[in-house]
């Protein structure tokens, strides 16, 4: 990594005063989690090309600002947890075919938004936590055939039924199903099944 960027008052007036140049120099963009991170300041932050990982945690993006991250071809890591995206947000990332680790955590995308999903084929990690994410997403998550981690935290209409197609994931190492209608009978069946995959329950 060459830099990692936080969100200081003073790194932000540097972008604006600089109108992103200052981003230009950085592979990762971290912890970038101001009350006003304006879409201009999106725009700027994100002009170097070379980026791999961005971590826009509790920032006010929207679908429209997503569009400023579809150049980003080398991002592997991308967190956008608590954004106010829906399922429409989903399609500007699907230019980021590189992309390996994905966090939607408190967003509004649905099962719609893992159907889209399945058009990046390099997904490794993937957070739905505290989303409408239901069983019925949950077939299209089993399609992605790298996922090794997958979050499911609070989405409370995945039931033991649903995870039944993630046994045929065959990388998966870790899921977590804290506060959803999974069963102890249902995680374990799981287990048992899946020995090598650790179930949260």
């Amino acid at each position: 990594m060459k830099t990692l960027l936080r969100s200081e008052d003073v790194f932000l007036e540097a972008l604006d005063a600089h109108d992103g140049h200052l981003a230009k120099a950085l592979d990762s963009l971290w912890d970038v989690r101001p009350n006003h991170f304006a879409p201009t300041r999106v725009s700027y932050a994100c002009e170097g090309d070379d980026i791999v990982a961005i971590d826009f945690k509790w920032t006010p993006l929207t679908n429209e600002t997503l569009r400023h991250l579809s150049h980003l071809t080398c991002l592997k890591q991308l967190s956008i947890h608590g954004a106010e995206i829906t399922d429409a947000g989903i399609a500007e990332l699907i230019p980021l075919q590189n992309l390996e680790e994905l966090n939607l955590g408190r967003t509004q995308v649905t099962d719609s938004g893992m159907d889209a999903l399945k058009q990046l084929p390099k997904l490794r990690r993937l957070d739905v936590s505290t989303t409408e994410v239901t069983d019925v997403g949950l077939t299209n998550i089993a399609e992605f055939s790298k996922l090794e981690d997958c979050y499911l935290n609070f989405c409370r209409e995945v039931s033991d039924w649903g995870l039944a197609p993630l046994l045929d994931l065959p990388k998966l190492k870790l899921l977590h199903v804290q506060g959803t209608r999974v069963t102890s009978a249902g995680a374990e069946d799981f287990a048992a099944a899946r020995p090598d995959c650790d179930v949260i329950r």
